[in-house]
């Protein structure tokens, strides 16, 4: 088993603008809640990994370089998001496929540098972002 990065945007989020947003970026969230985010993790299914690969196990999340392009991409990615109609929060989590995700975490994207947040987030913790007040 591996570590993987799943998330999700709220399902009031549009479609269409969520598509454009994504189509730039090597992230990709679909609507979903935090049920579905954790049920992924528990099940080991990919539908809700933000980004293809083998795994997510070397992914600079949680490993402490707020630095890391992947981070900053990341984060990138998230205040963009911030331009699609609906949007409220993000749900992400570094999760060990197969096992259950037991903690979680809300934070506001104006209380936090996203990509030290990322850098610093903890493995197995569901964390919803909230986009707006």
């Amino acid at each position: 088993m591996c570590f993987f990065i799943y998330g999700a945007v709220n399902t009031e989020t549009n479609p269409k603008d969520l598509e454009r947003i994504l189509s730039e970026s090597l992230y990709s969230f679909k609507l979903g809640t935090k049920h579905d985010v954790k049920q992924a993790a528990l099940n080991d299914n990919e539908s809700f990994c933000v980004h293809e690969s083998i795994c997510d196990c070397k992914f600079p999340m949680g490993m402490g370089d707020p630095e890391a392009p992947e981070l900053k991409a990341l984060s990138e990615t998230i205040q963009n998001l911030r331009g699609a109609r609906g949007i409220k929060c993000i749900y992400l989590a570094k999760a060990w496929a197969g096992k259950p995700i037991k903690t979680e975490q809300q934070v506001h994207i104006d209380d936090i540098c996203a990509a030290a947040f990322l850098a610093e987030a903890s493995e197995n913790c569901l964390y919803r972002i909230d986009l707006y007040r």
